[in-house]
């Protein structure tokens, strides 16, 4: 099972369609505020062609009913024009009064626990807060590995150059976890480590 987590500029066509295509695919996503948001439709009994989307409702309908010190979030299960089926809608609001909006493919009694205690909308931000990880990695190969600013224009040699920045990134990373005589480096900033341990290998190699 695979849950996609991505921010506001991914939940697009070509994502949505790979998600509702497949069964084993669910996705926890950042959408646009202003994303159109329905009710489910209620059967009627009546002949014809069911509703497809019930009344139209706000943001700011979704009462917040949790908070902690930093967020207040509310929850609820409606339509929106991004997926078929209904969906888990988060609003989150921090202590300036931001807004955010979250949507889950994956109900919320489906979705394990990675902090215990932790229950309902909480269960979603959680994974969310996950892909906070790959900013840092975006931000850390750019401004300390030149990946922003390279000169190569092919794609063959951009890849290249994308397996070398990332190895070069990958052994600052791993080396002082598993190297006991470089352990020391784990606890220096990113640039520091990078400079001390490219002088201890060049020191050992050269």
């Amino acid at each position: 099972h695979i849950i996609l987590e991505c921010d506001s500029w991914y939940p697009k066509k070509n994502v949505v369609e790979f998600v509702e295509k497949h069964d084993n695919v669910d996705l926890i996503a950042n959408i646009r505020k202003d994303t159109a948001l329905y009710q489910i439709p209620q059967r009627t009994g009546k002949r014809g062609r069911p509703r497809k989307y019930g009344a139209k409702f706000s943001l700011t309908e979704i009462g917040l009913t949790d908070q902690n010190e930093h967020y207040a979030v509310g929850m609820t299960h409606c339509m929106t024009k991004l997926f078929t089926r209904p969906v888990e809608l988060i609003r989150c609001q921090n202590r300036s009064g931001g807004e955010r909006l979250f949507i889950s493919t994956l109900a919320v009694q489906d979705i394990p626990a990675l902090a215990q205690g932790h229950q309902g909308a909480w269960r979603i931000m959680d994974f969310y807060a996950q892909r906070w990880q790959i900013e840092t990695y975006f931000y850390e190969i750019k401004k300390f590995w030149s990946f922003g600013g390279y000169q190569v224009r092919t794609q063959h040699k951009i890849e290249a150059l994308h397996f070398i920045a990332n190895l070069a990134y990958l052994l600052t990373k791993l080396l002082p976890q598993r190297q006991t005589e470089r352990q020391g480096f784990s606890r220096e900033g990113t640039s520091a480590r990078k400079n001390a341990l490219s002088h201890a290998i060049t020191a050992e190699r050269i």
